[in-house]
């Protein structure tokens, strides 16, 4: 809350950046959005132009987030506004219950556990596989966590300022 009514009182000034963030801020909360200047939303530079990528992204947001802009925004300065590309993370591993506890307790459990961690990540952040290995080993009852895969490797999943990751499937062996 002190955040957004900073960024209101420094975007009092139409046409500014911060005038833009405290907009789009405004819109609702849970509001997740980047603010890329003078380059396309395809990557190559575009003076005079800026692009506003909102999570959630549906139409109803975007128009909103359009309309909000449009009203500050300085003449002949051109924007676009576009939702979040969706990453999907799935997730694999094999967990040993510690004792006193049942696989079948743990298992539902790790993927909870798992599936609320990354769909806490927000738009533009990675997501790193080690700390995969922290979230399934946080959860009582895991004596052992192995074979840890994202997305199938045992890499980082990095995304850009464009894209969100979501959860996809949590696999618990």
């Amino acid at each position: 809350m002190k955040t957004r009514f900073q960024l209101y009182i420094s975007g009092l000034k139409e046409g500014t950046k911060a005038a833009v963030a405290s907009a789009v801020a405004n819109l609702q909360l849970g509001l997740q959005y980047s603010l890329t200047e003078n380059l396309a939303y395809g990557g190559g530079a575009q003076p005079g132009y800026f692009y506003v990528v909102i999570n959630p992204g549906t139409s109803g947001d975007i128009a909103a987030a359009y309309a909000a802009i449009d009203a500050i925004r300085p003449l002949s300065v051109t924007f676009g506004v576009f939702a979040a590309t969706q990453v999907t993370a799935a997730v694999a591993l094999t967990a040993i219950a510690a004792t006193g506890y049942t696989h079948a307790q743990i298992v539902p459990a790790i993927q909870n556990a798992i599936e609320d961690f990354v769909a806490a990540i927000a738009l533009g952040q990675p997501l790193y596989w080690s700390q995969l290995y922290a979230v399934a080993y946080g959860v009582p009852g895991v004596q052992e966590v192995t074979g840890m895969l994202l997305n199938g490797a045992t890499s980082d999943l990095n995304v850009t300022n464009q894209q969100v990751i979501i959860p996809g499937t949590v696999t618990v062996n």
